[in-house]
């Protein structure tokens, strides 16, 4: 697709997105509404706390889930410096913010949840990113730019 300059990069990021998003987001409800109790039943009262863990944890793996798929587009696309970024920006978000909820001694629920707000705000970034390479992408392919021709001095 990107080797034939069909401009449809767009559509494919939108429909992948929708395809892995569906059954990521049933699972992630299905598992948030059981977790608790199904830890209990399964691995006895003390294991309470990790089925509320798990319960905040699914909401980062439904988004990984929809999003990893098209991750890889921007260094397809040619857009490996916003890769670059986007990789020290979230380290440097998800680190920082859980350097932060340590520090004010937050506890480890809030902990969690603030890693799994600052994973999943990491990842909507990253799909924008991607939609919006494979947008310019596409526009380029269904309008390119005329070349410039090269001075005479340089043909041969």
């Amino acid at each position: 697709m990107l080797r034939t300059g069909r401009g449809d990069v767009l559509a494919l990021v939108l429909r992948t997105s929708a395809r892995t998003a569906v059954p990521a987001v049933c699972a992630a409800v299905v598992i948030a509404v059981v977790a608790p109790t199904a830890f209990v039943v399964v691995f006895g009262d003390e294991w309470l706390r990790a089925g509320e863990i798990a319960r905040l944890l699914v909401v980062l793996f439904a988004v990984q889930l929809s999003v990893s798929p098209v991750s890889q587009a921007l260094p397809l696309l040619e857009r490996q410096v916003a890769q670059l970024a986007w990789d020290g920006g979230r380290f440097v978000l998800v680190v920082g913010g859980v350097a932060l909820a340590i520090a004010l001694d937050l506890g480890t629920l809030a902990l969690i949840t603030t890693y799994v707000a600052l994973s999943v705000t990491a990842y909507a970034v990253l799909w924008v990113l991607v939609a919006t390479a494979a947008r310019r992408h596409d526009a380029v392919a269904t309008h390119p730019r005329p070349r410039k021709e090269l001075p005479c001095s340089l043909e041969r």
